[in-house]
């Protein structure tokens, strides 16, 4: 804290500025600034060195903040200091934080639970330790690298994980029991078969999911990729589609399964109809997004619009159906909005409604193209 001091106080110097001149400028009692340089054992509040820093050192902000936050103690501080840390990901200062001694009940509780946004954010140091994690057998040294590559799966790593995967497949082939060979082989071709879908890649991702089927293993995991290939076939058949919707309904509730088979036919069959314009009144959904879609296909434009408003976490789907919803430059405005999602999302598949409803209205290959 002491140094932070010297460089508050040296910047006053050089501007020449007072420190009851800076208390006005940033609005804080001038004793607090006095205190800063007099009274050292007075811990300044959080939000006031904040405002101090941001007005003096705006372009060096989070080196500062870091080093007044390893000198705090104040229950409050400390609990604001999470907050910063975690918000602006100064992932060692909240470590540090974490790793505190408190007496204060509540601050307890606050570094306990920031404690699990801390793990979400840094999971990298799980996959540090887990590369670390020394294993003797072979089926072991293979189950590693696919809890890892499940790990860049669940973050739409799609990059990393095809990488990884390069050399899975061979040493999976190389195990040699029989049942760990041929479970840790069905976990990788369903990843493919998700993985490829995303990357848009329907062919290879219809070439994983069916012979992920052919192993019979786990029949909702049979299920679910009878879901992606019917979603596959969104853009080039309505038959195939809807016909692999339907099995993968049908075997949802084989199982007793019954909330996702409804959920099913609420959003992947009745988005199927809407995206088709086919057997309309067949459409049972309790989705917001579908029955919207469907007021879109029935003419009922300003309806939908009041049904999307009502969806407080926009998707880009969402967005799509807004657009669809609009015409001219407000609809290509939220088009154009949909296809950034899709992408933040690395969702080469559905990126592709945008793109072909603004094609339909007469946007340049060349500009929609640089999008994939």
């Amino acid at each position: 804290m002491t140094r932070l001091v010297e460089i508050i106080f040296n910047e006053l110097e050089k501007r020449n500025m007072s420190a009851r001149s800076l208390a006005f400028a940033v609005g804080v009692d001038p004793a607090t600034i006095s205190n800063l340089k007099n009274r050292p054992e007075i811990e300044i509040k959080f939000l006031n060195m904040l405002a101090i820093i941001r007005y003096l050192f705006p372009k060096d902000e989070y080196r500062l903040m870091e080093m007044y936050i390893r000198s705090i103690c104040m229950p409050k501080n400390i609990q604001y200091a999470l907050e910063y840390c975690s918000i602006h990901r100064l992932q060692d200062t909240l470590k540090y934080l974490l790793g505190l001694d408190v007496q204060n009940i509540v601050t307890k509780e606050w570094i306990r639970i920031y404690s699990y946004i801390y793990n979400l954010q840094t999971n990298h140091e799980f996959i540090q330790s887990l590369r670390k994690e020394y294993v003797a057998t072979q089926e072991m040294k293979v189950f590693t690298r696919i809890i890892e590559i499940y790990y860049y799966y669940y973050k739409h790593n799609y990059k990393t994980f095809f990488t990884l995967n390069e050399q899975l497949e061979h040493d999976i082939n190389e195990i040699v029991d029989d049942y760990i060979r041929k479970m840790y082989s069905y976990r990788l071709i369903l990843l493919y078969a998700n993985s490829n879908f995303y990357k848009g890649d329907v062919e290879v991702c219809r070439y994983y999911a069916e012979k992920g089927i052919s192993y019979n293993i786990d029949q909702f995991k049979t299920a679910n990729a009878y879901l992606t290939i019917g979603l596959s076939y969104i853009y080039e058949s309505y038959d195939r589609a809807i016909s692999n919707l339907i099995r993968c309904k049908e075997l949802l509730m084989d199982i007793g399964k019954v909330e996702f088979a409804n959920d099913i036919e609420s959003k992947s069959i009745a988005f199927t109809k809407n995206y088709w314009s086919t057997d309309l009144d067949t459409i049972k959904t309790n989705d917001i997004s579908e029955q919207a879609h469907l007021c879109i296909k029935l003419g009922e434009k300003e309806k939908a619009l009041a049904l999307l408003q009502q969806i407080e976490d926009k998707t880009p789907f969402t967005y799509y159906y807004m657009g669809l919803a609009l015409d001219g430059e407000e609809g290509r405005k939220y088009l154009y909005q949909s296809i950034k999602g899709f992408k933040k999302k690395e969702d080469f598949h559905f990126i592709h409604l945008p793109i072909l409803e603004l094609k339909r209205r007469g946007e340049p290959d060349y500009i929609l193209e640089a999008f994939l």
